[in-house]
């Protein structure tokens, strides 16, 4: 099992972000009282919405800092009371939930996390089926609900996570997570109801050509690997992971060369007593 992300060596830095977080915090409160007072006479509400959803990706994107995902949680759900075409908003709270659920055991949370995030992807698809990222989503909490129920309920939503996937695609050929999370299907889908080991490795080397710098992706891919005791192959990808200099999303590229270096780690003992 993979040990939960430290931030010992970030401890400084993130004491930094989370004090500007509560200058933006006090800011967001003053906005807030001041454009309430201006509501009857017409002010912009996509405006304010607008500012809720960027202050909600600010912190979704220094998600790594303790706090910081469930604050992202609650700026989106703000933003939510404000704009009209709410699917924008509604995927990034969804994306939310389905992080949060990766990064908990407890039983409570998991069932309030899948529950929520089912909800408000269906909102999602509903209030924009044209929207890639809305299908890509729904799809992945539905999925991460159903791993959780197990094998049984995971083969029973299989079609559904796998047409979000396509859909999410077809809507947008260049959305890297739909790769992935599609190339995770055919990977642990059994061969006999659809999967494809050759397909899933053909649809993560699409992710990764789309974004070399995407080191989820990267390491995905090398879990792919592993599972197939290519070790070889498996260290030659965590070794890119470690070389990416800019990763498409810093806190995702820190908890993957983490993760990537532990995995070198067992690989090595692996060759050790093999």
């Amino acid at each position: 099992m993979l040990k939960k992300y430290s931030l010992t060596s970030y401890r400084s830095k993130g004491n930094k972000i989370r004090h500007l977080s509560m200058i933006s915090g006090w800011f967001l409160i003053v906005l807030l009282l001041s454009l309430s007072s201006f509501a009857g006479d017409g002010i912009d509400r996509l405006v304010l919405a607008n500012y809720l959803e960027t202050n909600g990706d600010q912190f979704y994107h220094t998600k790594e800092i303790p706090g910081n995902l469930k604050l992202a949680l609650k700026q989106y759900k703000k933003a939510l009371k404000y704009r009209a075409e709410k699917s924008d908003i509604e995927w990034k709270i969804v994306r939310c939930y389905w992080v949060l659920a990766q990064k908990t055991s407890n039983e409570r949370e998991l069932n309030l996390y899948h529950k929520e995030g089912i909800r408000y992807g269906k909102a999602a698809v509903k209030n924009n089926s044209e929207n890639s990222n809305a299908h890509l989503w729904y799809a992945m909490i539905v999925g991460s609900g159903a791993m959780r129920q197990g094998v049984v309920r995971t083969l029973y939503n299989r079609e559904i996570i796998k047409s979000g996937l396509e859909k999410a695609i077809s809507l947008n050929p260049r959305n890297t997570n739909a790769y992935v999370g599609l190339a995770g299907w055919y990977f642990y889908v059994p061969a006999i109801l659809g999967g494809d080991k050759s397909e899933a490795l053909r649809l993560i080397n699409k992710a990764i050509k789309l974004e070399p710098n995407y080191t989820s992706a990267r390491l995905v891919k090398a879990e792919f690997l592993i599972s197939e005791e290519s070790y070889d192959k498996a260290t030659r990808e965590l070794n890119l992971l470690l070389a990416v200099k800019k990763p498409v999303i810093r806190g995702d590229g820190v908890e993957d060369k983490r993760k990537a270096a532990e995995l070198l780690a067992e690989l090595k003992e692996i060759r050790k007593n093999g």
